[in-house]
Formats: structure tokens, sequence, C-alpha cells
């Protein structure tokens, strides 16, 4: 992890119709970090990771910098094309395509080819070995290892993760999270949405948690870790 600033995110507020979900939310990611943001169900978490790709809100005040560029207010495949890689929550495979042609499909070849199908099929062995079945055919874990790889083709400089251990039984979420791991000793920058701590302080540097649509902590995974009253507080546990 350097010093460099890869994501600025300035008093970011986001609304449905009149709700706002989001309110005010400013913080920083460094290159090579790896962030969680922690939090109940419906206190903001999916609606905050969508808003910094245009995805859904149909309103949204304030300012994002990806490399110090302005994204603020840019087309989502354009942010892509940026290099912010997106893994969204459910997967979202394409029914009609198979393992090889969901990676083939966005494989960017031009950002130093980092990440290729080929370096995807040795991270992930188990899709490797159905790369001609049609994606949805998958295990729950196989679907969230293609998801993961897909956006790896496209060499991205941000990994956004949006609860990619959610509906996997144990040993499943565990390999995945080991995968994870990997990226992150790699130096890939990831932000990661998750409701439930497991070992946090083995996937994450800094720990931001949501409550009702604003940040309310933010501390090192270390500190986290052994603070009770704070998971007991905003997270129940």
């Amino acid at each position: 992890m350097t010093t460099d600033k890869i994501l600025e995110v300035d008093n970011i507020c986001s609304y449905y119709g009149q709700s706002q979900i989001i309110s005010g939310i400013s913080f920083e990611l460094f290159l090579g970090s790896t962030v969680m943001l922690l939090g109940r169900n419906g206190m903001g978490k999916t609606t905050l990771i969508r808003s910094l790709l245009n995805l859904s809100p149909p309103h949204k005040t304030g300012l994002v910098r990806f490399k110090g560029v302005d994204i603020s207010n840019k087309k989502s495949y354009h942010i892509s094309q940026l290099g912010v890689g997106f893994v969204p929550q459910g997967r979202r495979l394409f029914p009609s395509l198979t393992v090889a042609e969901h990676l083939e499909m966005v494989y960017r070849q031009d950002n130093g080819d980092s990440w290729s199908p080929k370096k995807v099929y040795e991270l992930f062995p188990e899709i490797a070995r159905r790369k001609n079945n049609k994606g949805t055919d998958l295990s729950g874990g196989e679907q969230q290892m293609l998801a993961i790889g897909r956006t790896l083709v496209t060499n991205p400089d941000l990994l956004l993760l949006d609860e990619p251990l959610e509906g996997l039984a144990p040993v499943v979420a565990d390999k995945v999270m080991k995968m994870i791991q990997t990226l992150r000793s790699e130096g890939l920058t990831i932000f990661w949405v998750e409701q439930k701590a497991k070992f946090i302080t083995e996937v994450a540097d800094l720990v931001y948690i949501i409550e009702k649509g604003k940040l309310v902590y933010q501390d090192s995974s270390e500190n986290f870790a052994s603070d009770k009253e704070i998971k007991k507080e905003f997270l129940g546990v």
C-alpha cells in the first residue's frame, strides 16, 4: 500500500425519489489498500457502491475522483474503461454464455495483459474444468469465481466487491476469501462491501461501518477486530 490516492469520494448524497439513502459520505482509497465496508441490511452499502459507478440512484450529489479524474457524472461503462471493476451482488451472469464466453467477451488486452482468461483459469481451476459449460449451470461458488474472473480480465486498477460471500457454504466462502487474499497480495486495490466481519484482519487494511446512510466508524482492521463495543453497537455481534 502507498500514499497515492486512487479514489476520492467527497460528500456523496444519493436519493431514491425524495428518500435520501446516502448522507454526505466522504472517504479515500489508497493504491494497493483493501478496505471493507460493513453494515447491517438496509443501511446503504449497495447504494453507496452503485453510486460510485453511477449505476442506480436517479439523483446523486457530491464528487468522485478516480486516479485524479472526476467520474461523478460519467457513464458506468466509461468508469469501467478507466479501470474500475465491479463484481455485483448476485453475480449477474448471462444464462446463454459459457464460462469461456463470459471471460472472452470482456477481456481487455490494452492494459499490460496482467489478467487474461488463462490466468483466471490458473487462479480458479474449478471453472477451468467447466469452461464449456453455461455460467448459470455452475455451483454457487463456481459462479462467484466466474463473476470475479470476468471482472479481472478487464484488468482493473480498483476492484469493487458487493458481498462476494453471500449465499456460499462456509467451505466455499473460505476458498473464495483465500482467492481474494491472493489478489490483495498482488497489490490490487479492493473495496469490499460485506455484512459479516469474519477473518477481517486477514483480508482488510481498513474498516468502515455505514449506519443509516452515514459513515460512523473508520479504523484499522486490527483495532476493529478488538473493539467488541463497536461490533455490538453497529453490527449486532
